[in-house]
């Protein structure tokens, strides 16, 4: 007896037998009224919760990957709506192929106009364990696919999603998620696909367009750690921010074959997508500034050239994605990020806005990826949980400037700057002052940094009631960065750091700051001195504990090869300048 055997039974018990039993256990009907003994219906529901749990519940498998993908995405449970939506537009396929005692089985797809979701399940024999280990937010051990995700060449075996014949790749996303049957050999395996549409041929979603699903064997990767550690102690011994060589990462990634096989599957997206008239958000074409963040042939982070005015020309909301499109911005420029507001860019990193719903719950909407082709270009949204487009009041930019369902548009007023803002720029000379908003000192209180005459001036640390607690000016300027650290192939997101640099008698210092309440805190400084006849590059020796002193700082050697790697570590990653005046 499998999945669709129980539906059929249960179509033939359906309708007044089902729903007298379900009224009559529920205590909402009474027994005496009945079109058949309340026995007869009793035994009908029982037969039914029998038959369901001799399959181990494999419709409620069947029914809720996709509810628990996007409820584990979106780390909230879902509404009936939306569970609703997905049932509804869900499309079953169940096609199973078993090579080596495991089993590979393309279960169900869901799509709207933009992308598609298709679940692979996985099944290893008894015993086999496929629980990936994470440590400190870090995968070091999984499992996969043995061929690439997405693209492949001469040397590689052909790519797991092969696209149809006239669709354009834009982009795609692979992860694991349990199945929910607590077993730790059996896990799904979810593919996130979007199309570049506007330079495809076909339909990437058509009755046309054939997708095949390639597995060539399952692989078991995992970390060298006696590699790694063993150059941590040779190589890079003393080292700070290590980042490994293309041929060390290579080799510090271990690859165990855990069976082979070819599974293949062909995906044709038959259900009907659920296109909704009130998608479509602007009446009328609106302008906006965005964020840009290379140009090119110029600095790539050259603030003077970040903001810019673009023409939004659509706003198209679909149950799985937000399409924006946009007017060409021009010749050199880059995909923008897409910040709509009325002239102040807000500050809130890799949030591109939010779909307000009528009861005043938040779906927050992240950039996905760009696409388009000629005159057509257009920014990718992805919402954490499926839009019921129903329930949707309004889409929300970071600035509060809110475009209806119906077409209208509130912008946002413009706030008048922080206290603190104000205070320090009373005697300022200039008018062109821009403020840039982060936690500098961790206490998840926003900060500021007050920008003007092309260098950060002043860097105001907050309390909880936006008054400076304490103030850092550079009549010189410094650099604010948002920095990462590549060590041991993981990128790790540092604190807003303070970069100054000293240059006298072609000696070059540069340090990172944290700005603390009590002064500023080192986190790294370098430095190259080419008049050294033993060395020439160094690094601070200070710990960071308290506040920097110079006149305790000493040095200590380093190779040239050790100072890039910092300098390279602390990369400036974009902010954003809001006026204030």
């Amino acid at each position: 007896m499998n999945s669709n055997d129980i539906l059929d039974m249960v179509g033939d018990a359906k309708g007044t037998y089902v729903w007298d039993a379900q009224n009559i256990r529920s205590g909402s009907v009474p027994a005496t009224k009945k079109k058949v003994s309340a026995k007869r219906t009793l035994l009908i529901a029982a037969m039914i919760a029998l038959m369901l749990l001799l399959v181990g519940c494999t419709i409620a498998y069947v029914q809720g990957w996709f509810v628990t993908f996007f409820a584990n995405k979106s780390e909230a449970p879902l509404s009936d709506s939306q569970i609703e939506l997905i049932e509804e537009n869900e499309q079953q396929i169940n096609e199973a192929v078993s090579q080596n005692g495991w089993t590979v089985e393309l279960r169900s797809a869901l799509m709207d106009n933009n992308k598609a979701y298709i679940i692979i399940g996985i099944t290893a024999p008894e015993g086999v364990d496929l629980e990936p280990e994470v440590v400190d937010d870090v995968m070091i051990e999984r499992f996969s696919p043995g061929n690439d995700s997405l693209a492949s060449d001469m040397d590689r075996p052909p790519a797991i999603v092969q696209y149809p014949k006239g669709v354009m790749p834009s982009s795609m996303q692979m992860s694991w998620q349990e199945d929910g049957d607590g077993k730790d050999n059996t896990k799904n395996y979810v593919m996130v696909i979007e199309p570049n549409i506007a330079a495809s041929s076909i339909d990437p979603f058509g009755a046309n367009a054939q997708w095949k699903i390639h597995i060539e064997n399952i692989v078991r990767t995992y970390d060298d750690e006696e590699y790694k550690q063993e150059l941590l102690n040779t190589k890079y011994k003393g080292d700070y921010g290590v980042m490994f060589t293309h041929e060390e990462t290579q080799k510090m990634k271990q690859q165990e074959v855990l069976v082979e096989g070819i599974w293949d599957f062909t995906v044709t997206f038959t259900k009907e997508n659920p296109v909704h008239d009130k998608g479509e958000l602007l009446k009328s074409p609106i302008n906006t500034t965005v964020e840009i963040p290379w140009r090119y042939g110029e600095d790539l982070w050259n603030v003077a050239d970040v903001r810019k005015d673009i023409t939004v020309t659509s706003i198209l909301l679909e149950p799985f994605s937000v399409k924006v499109s946009y007017e060409p911005i021009g010749q050199g420029w880059g995909w923008p990020n897409i910040y709509f507001d009325d002239g102040d860019l807000d500050h809130n990193d890799y949030v591109c806005a939010s779909c307000i719903l009528k009861d005043g719950s938040k779906i927050t909407l992240h950039d996905w990826g760009n696409g388009g082709e000629g005159e057509e270009r257009y920014k990718l949204l992805e919402p954490d949980s499926p839009l019921v487009l129903e329930e949707v009041q309004c889409i929300q930019m970071p600035d509060g400037t809110k475009i209806n369902m119906d077409g209208t548009v509130e912008y946002a007023a413009k706030t008048s700057p922080p206290s603190a803002a104000s205070n320090y720029l009373n005697n300022a000379s200039t008018t062109d002052v821009y403020v840039y908003y982060a936690d500098f000192d961790e206490d998840e209180v926003e900060d500021i940094a007050i920008w003007y005459d092309g260098a950060f001036r002043a860097v105001c640390l907050l309390d909880e009631t936006g008054e400076a607690a304490k103030t850092f000016t550079f009549e010189d300027g410094v650099d604010v960065y948002q920095t990462y650290n590549q060590r041991a192939a993981a990128i790790k997101h540092e604190p807003n750091q303070i970069r100054m640099v000293e240059t006298e008698n072609d000696i070059e210092v540069i340090r990172y700051f944290q700005a603390e309440k009590d002064g500023l805190h080192l986190s790294v400084g370098v430095k190259y001195d080419p008049n050294g006849t033993e060395a020439k590059w160094f690094q601070s020796a200070a710990d960071g504990s308290a506040p920097f002193d110079t006149s305790t700082e000493s040095w200590r050697p380093i190779s040239e090869e050790a100072y890039r790697r910092i300098v390279e570590d602390y990369q400036v990653m974009q902010y954003r300048l809001i006026p204030i005046t």
